[in-house]
């Protein structure tokens, strides 16, 4: 997955929809493949689905086209993984390519630290928000 998102992220396509992704409704699991259209563009451009990514395991890609190919080449990249993923029964399973950040709160405590308070959904990981802050660069 983080692979997968990595590249897409250099690619500048991480926020959009390409064909043959798969979708995940805002904050749940439910995931579904859709041809791509006007409808499709403007629901992910407005937040309320988002691209996903495989998390390894048993079972075959949901995704479609050139995104299943491409990845299928990021995971054969990692064929140990991969097979060991599968082969202890792991069943394969999508996130997000992207999340919401919620109830985000910020203080000054001083001029050089900042407390910061937010939501996230079920395995997000804070730290990766907050990297992505830190490394944030204005233009």
């Amino acid at each position: 997955f983080n692979h997968v998102l990595s590249q897409r992220v250099k690619e500048n396509t991480w926020n959009q929809a390409l064909p043959g992704d798969v979708f995940m409704l805002g904050d749940s699991n439910a995931c579904f493949s859709e041809v791509l259209d006007e409808e499709i563009k403007q629901r992910v451009k407005q937040l309320e689905i988002h691209p996903s990514g495989p998390l390894w395991g048993r079972g075959d890609l949901l995704s479609h086209g050139v995104i299943a190919g491409f990845e299928k080449t990021v995971a054969d990249q990692f064929i140990d993984l991969r097979d060991g993923l599968e082969n202890k029964g792991l069943k394969q399973q999508r996130r997000s390519l992207r999340l919401l950040v919620k109830d985000l709160d910020y203080t000054y405590n001083s001029p050089d630290i900042i407390k910061l308070s937010f939501s996230l959904p079920p395995g997000s990981y804070a730290t990766v928000v907050l990297r992505e802050i830190a490394c944030f660069k204005t233009v």
